[in-house]
């Protein structure tokens, strides 16, 4: 072999075997990532997280519309659009009866977390100036 070439791979060796491994450890790692999203349970994680994004995008998109303009069905409907759509760029199988049971979960958790607007009158207290009697500010010079 020419003494030169036999220079340039001593030099060059360590460093080329070095990018090597480097690929080699980068590629094994993406190829975990990617069993590892296709087992149950991180699918079924994927999907409820998707399933609570769709809840919330359909409730805001609906927000401002009278309560009897849109139905139930309706707003589920939009929301299995919206998981379709995201599960189908993100490259996540998903099944209609799981993406449904995850809409209804998704629902049924965002309705216990918000406060239920209550039909009953507010009573409205008259305004006390200061110094009137049951009036505990003190008026000047009081």
């Amino acid at each position: 072999m020419n003494p030169f070439f036999q220079s340039l791979a001593t030099f060059f060796g360590p460093t080329i075997a070095t990018i090597v491994a480097c690929l080699a450890i980068a590629l094994a790692a993406y190829a975990y990532q990617n069993l590892v999203q296709l087992l149950p349970q991180s699918m079924r994680e994927h999907v409820d997280a998707i399933a609570q994004m769709a809840v919330r995008a359909v409730e805001q998109r609906y927000s401002n519309a009278d309560p009897g303009a849109t139905t139930s069905r309706q707003k589920k409907n939009d929301a299995l659009s919206i998981m379709n759509s995201v599960a189908g760029a993100l490259k996540i199988p998903m099944d209609a009866q799981h993406a449904s049971a995850a809409i209804e979960a998704a629902v049924y958790a965002l309705n216990q977390r918000e406060p239920r607007v209550s039909a009953q009158p507010t009573v409205k207290t008259p305004a006390l100036t200061a110094g009137e009697p049951g009036d505990i500010r003190r008026g000047p010079g009081g």
